[in-house]
């Protein structure tokens, strides 16, 4: 279903299903699941924010090894760029629009350039907490293992 709906169509392909390049779903009507649910369902993947933490690449497929993302909104009011290679954060960094506490869960060990960083093991994942101003960025990098 993924791969239909990624499926690249010429914006006077109606109703060939797949994507115009505007990432609406090409079958019209205008289909609220397709427009909206499936972009919802592929940031899903990317970042879940909604257990009070920003988790990183929560759920990658194994067909997007290498990629980025820029601009995606997390709550918190956090606003994140990404780019990650072999499923795994490269680098990235967080704005911080209104400078709340920010915590992180990602499965790739990280450098993060903020005063000063908590870190704590969840399992296979890495938990990082650190204070945040307004306005502020803070870069992530993956950590180089010796």
């Amino acid at each position: 279903m993924i791969r239909e709906i990624l499926r690249y169509c010429e914006p006077n392909d109606q109703g060939a299903g797949g994507t115009y390049p505007n990432f609406f779903d090409a079958h019209p009507p205008f289909q609220i699941d397709g427009n909206f649910g499936a972009t919802a369902g592929f940031m899903e993947m990317l970042l879940q924010s909604h257990l009070n933490e920003l988790h990183l690449l929560p759920a990658l497929p194994k067909a997007w090894p290498a990629g980025s993302i820029h601009g995606i909104k997390a709550r918190g009011n956090f606003e994140l760029n990404l780019d990650w290679n072999d499923g795994k954060i490269v680098s990235g960094n967080i704005k911080s629009l209104v400078g709340h506490t920010c915590v992180l869960r990602s499965a790739t060990e990280l450098h993060i350039a903020a005063d000063e960083v908590i870190c704590k093991r969840d399992g296979i994942y890495h938990i990082y907490q650190f204070a945040t101003e307004s306005g502020q960025d803070y870069a992530i990098k993956a950590k180089a293992h010796q």
